[in-house]
């Protein structure tokens, strides 16, 4: 879309410059060729403009010259600005007092009033060109640096690419660490502490080592009774 507008301004801007670069050659032509500088220095003076052998030769240069390059796209804002400026001049000078209509309309007739409305329409055009230059099509072009929107527009990728470098430029997802287990040192043992308390004749005899199974029977009841002749004897 951006590029769109992009051309369609340009194209705007071409007809601007040819448009005005035209009716300014054909203003100076005639002044120079047809009616003559002389016509244009007696006419100035009539007005009490100052300078007017060179008004009048600075006027028709502009015209021709700056009409010109108009055309071609040279130097478009410069030579803009010296239209914009011939303008306000001339309306200074010759036609303020006629104020704003070029033509009067009485009943049916219309004459000639040589109001400044066509001064102050080619001014603002000019201006319109001071302001955009030339654009994309002209010799101004030729030696202007590329701004850096014109060129990624230039540059623009296809939508699959697009596409491509927006999933990369998207951030990854936080990775959360894995939870640590405790290791089996850090768990109570589960072995019960002896307490201080001397084992008593139940629980010496509850402890005494059992028989293994070659033992014969009768070894076996002679020293379980061995065994509680001396638990139960008393001491010395």
């Amino acid at each position: 879309m951006a590029g769109f507008l992009r051309v369609v301004r340009s194209l705007a801007l071409l007809l601007a410059r040819i448009g005005l670069g035209g009716v300014l050659i054909l203003h100076g032509w005639r002044r120079w060729h047809e009616l003559g500088m002389d016509s244009q220095i007696a006419y100035l003076r009539t007005f009490a403009t100052p300078f007017a052998n060179y008004a009048a030769w600075g006027g028709t240069i502009v015209e021709l010259v700056g009409g010109i390059f108009l055309i071609v796209g040279a130097l478009v804002p410069l030579v803009a600005a010296v239209v914009v400026a011939e303008q306000v001049l001339i309306i200074a000078y010759t036609n303020w007092y006629k104020h704003w209509n070029l033509t009067e309309v009485h009943g049916t007739q219309a004459t000639w009033n040589g109001g400044y409305e066509y001064n102050v329409i080619l001014g603002l055009l000019a201006l319109l060109l001071v302001v955009y230059g030339s654009g994309a099509v002209g010799v101004d072009r030729l030696f202007r640096r590329r701004n850096k929107e014109e060129a990624e527009d230039d540059q623009e990728p296809e939508p699959r690419q697009r596409l491509e470098r927006r999933m990369d430029s998207r951030p990854a997802a936080p990775t959360t660490p894995p939870r640590s287990t405790p290791t089996s040192s850090s768990t109570p043992s589960s072995t019960p502490r002896s307490t201080g308390t001397p084992p008593t004749a139940s629980t010496r005899t509850s402890s005494g080592t059992a028989p293994s199974g070659n033992t014969a029977p009768g070894n076996t009841s002679s020293g379980s009774e061995n065994t509680t002749d001396t638990l139960i004897r008393p001491r010395s």
